[in-house]
């Protein structure tokens, strides 16, 4: 269960990761195996130990998306936004998921 539970979680990250692609003119068009891609080697990006990875995942996403052909300032925006609603809206959504199910799963306890 272990394994299936973080193949999951990997697999909805990168479905945020993806879904975002289409949230921009200049990504749409990118596919499913460059946005496997620039997800892949970002993820490798957040081990590189600075806070939160920010910087480094920025520029690693930056870097991989001009690489595919989107502009820097497109790419830059694109990182932006992408970490910022992952940080905040992502993470407080199932962190507010976490708090209100844990009684419940508590209960018995």
């Amino acid at each position: 269960m272990f394994i299936f539970y973080t193949f999951l979680i990997w697999f909805g990250y990168f479905l945020y990761f993806y879904i975002c692609f289409y949230a921009f003119p200049f990504t749409k068009e990118l596919g499913w195996n460059r946005g496997l891609i620039a997800f892949g080697i970002s993820s490798i990006a957040m081990a590189i130990p600075v806070q939160a990875g920010i910087g480094a995942w920025h520029f690693v996403v930056i870097a991989i998306l001009v690489g595919f052909g989107v502009g820097k300032v497109d790419a830059g925006a694109f990182a932006f936004c992408v970490h910022t609603i992952q940080a905040i809206i992502f993470t407080a959504l199932f962190g507010l998921f976490g708090i209100l199910a844990l009684p419940v799963a508590n209960k018995g306890k």
